[in-house]
C-alpha cells in the first residue's frame, strides 16, 4: 500500500470512527478500552473493522506501535483482522481495561509474533 493510500485509508477510518463515537453515550466515549471495542464491534461491524484496520495500518506503516510488532504471514482483509483481534480478546478478558489501540496491536503481535 502506498503512503498516500495509507493516509487516505486512515483518514477514512478515523472519520467513520468519529461518526460512530458521536452516537455512543458519553460514558463510552471517555473510555476507549476493550469494553468499548467490544461494544463498538457489537453495534457496527463496519465501523469496528475500520477502527481495527486503521490501528493496524498505523502499526504496519511504522513497523511497530506501543512497542509491539506483528509479522503477518500474508495479506488479511478488514474482516479477518477484526476476527483475529476479537478472538484474541475473547480468551483474554483481563485485557479489556487496556486502551483499544493497544489491544489491537497486542492481539496481532501475539497471534503473529516476529521471530
Amino acid at each position: 500500500m502506498s503512503f498516500s493510500a495509507l493516509i487516505a485509508a486512515t483518514l477514512f477510518a478515523a472519520t467513520l470512527f468519529a461518526v460512530a463515537l458521536s452516537s455512543l453515550p458519553a460514558s463510552a466515549q471517555s473510555t476507549r478500552n476493550g469494553f468499548f471495542l467490544n461494544d463498538l464491534c457489537r453495534n457496527s461491524q463496519t465501523i469496528c473493522q475500520g477502527y481495527i484496520s486503521a490501528v493496524y495500518d498505523v502499526m504496519a506503516g511504522h513497523g511497530y506501535l506501543y512497542g509491539f510488532r506483528a509479522c503477518m504471514p500474508g495479506a488479511f482483509n478488514d474482516g479477518q483482522l477484526t476476527e483475529i483481534v476479537l478472538n484474541w480478546l475473547a480468551v483474554r478478558p483481563v485485557m479489556r481495561p487496556l486502551p483499544a489501540p493497544q489491544i489491537v496491536v497486542r492481539g496481532l503481535a501475539e497471534t503473529f509474533p516476529c521471530r
